[in-house]
């Protein structure tokens, strides 16, 4: 997505190469962009396939920016080779699916990222991919193609940016003149020469909303994030316990974070445009307590095919509780309760958290007679 670090990536397998004559000719882009548009993405360009510098990348792991994310770094010979991931690669089609901005009934307990209360938008995005690479397979059946949605070993966010998709903001998102920062990307990587299309010009002056905005100080310098303070990462991408000096900081959010791109001052003049992302009403607002008593089969059948079954019913509920405890109404000490007989140990420990801010001492007591994990333990003796 528009994001530096979810990387989750989809592909189709390269189509096997046929010689023809028409295959060094560069293609006209204009009928393409135009197929990408009638197919919903808000923007689309192309990018040239040209030799990447992997040293801003490579100085943004060094930093330990990437935090658990270890596979970047194995991502970076490919990132900077393209023709390694698709032999003979020339050409990036890249292409922006608008999503939803605030909506009608939302709440702001448990608030889930807007990019996720609908349908999953790697699914979404790859579907009308597909679509256009199908049509471009039967104009150019020479040519080999993949499809790619989210970062993968592609660098999508500055191949987005010499595409004309966007500029770069402050908050490190690709912000676009129409659609302002609320897009998820994806990209066709092929052997066709296509006709590149022009960066486009922006800038965000002086605007330092969204580095200000920024609950956890994530963002540590214009167009730097460092994941491991980042709520997005945290709550979506990491698998283990929250740390526990930033777990006052998620606030209310169950789901990732909009907070810098809430901020940005190129989303408020962005209405509302046609999606397939549309908001689930139970995303909108979301029932805590529910989340916590769903029996598994029922929260796996209800979220799969959204985001949200990314992070895993052991990450949403540890999310859940920590929202809980951090909206400090005790009559929420049941469910907690509940909670801190999990199978998950990740759940229990951070019930164990939300407990103890809401000085439920008796259950705590009790619990740590029977736990047997040695880092459940842990949080329910800081709890008490």
């Amino acid at each position: 997505m528009n994001l530096p670090f979810l990387p989750f990536f989809l592909f189709t397998p390269p189509f096997q190469p046929a010689s023809c004559s028409a295959y060094n000719d560069v293609v006209e882009t204009t009928g393409i962009l135009n197929r990408a548009r009638a197919l919903g993405f808000g923007a689309a360009g192309i990018a040239a396939v040209t030799t990447m510098d992997p040293a801003p990348f490579r100085a943004w792991l060094e930093a330990g920016h990437a935090a658990g994310m270890d596979y970047l770094a194995r991502h970076l010979p490919l990132r900077a080779d393209l023709p390694s991931v698709l032999p003979g690669a020339r050409s990036v089609i890249c292409a922006a699916l608008p999503y939803p901005g605030p909506w009608d009934g939302e709440s702001v307990v448990g608030a889930v990222a807007k990019y996720a209360r609908g349908a999953d938008y790697h699914d979404v995005v790859r579907e009308r991919l597909t679509l256009l690479w199908d049509e471009l397979q039967r104009e150019y059946p020479e040519a080999t193609g993949r499809i790619f949605v989210d970062s993968g070993p592609l660098p999508e966010r500055e191949l987005a940016r010499r595409a004309g998709v966007g500029w770069v903001g402050r908050h490190s998102c690709l912000i676009h003149p129409e659609l302002g920062t609320r897009f998820v990307l994806g990209e066709i990587l092929t052997t066709l020469a296509l006709e590149p299309t022009p960066p486009i010009t922006g800038g965000c002056g002086t605007c330092r909303r969204c580095l200000d905005a920024c609950p956890t100080g994530a963002l540590t310098e214009p167009g730097i994030v460092d994941a491991r303070r980042c709520l997005s990462y945290l709550t979506i991408e990491h698998k283990g316990p929250l740390p526990r000096e930033l777990r006052p900081l998620l606030g209310t959010r169950l789901f990732g974070c909009d907070a810098c791109q809430d901020a940005c001052p190129h989303n408020q003049k962005v209405l509302n445009i046609d999606s397939p992302l549309t908001p689930s009403l139970d995303l909108l607002a979301p029932d805590l307590p529910a989340l916590l008593l769903m029996p598994v089969a029922d929260f796996h059948r209800r979220f799969r095919g959204t985001p949200l079954h990314r992070a895993k019913r052991r990450g949403v509920l540890r999310n859940t509780c920590v929202v809980l405890g951090n909206l400090g109404d005790l009559t929420n000490i049941p469910v907690l309760m509940y909670a801190l007989h999990d199978h998950e140990p990740l759940v229990r420990g951070h019930a164990a958290w939300a407990l103890g801010r809401l000085g439920a001492r008796e259950a705590l007591a009790e619990a740590l007679i029977h736990e047997a994990d040695a880092w459940v333990r842990e949080e329910i003796e800081l709890a008490l």
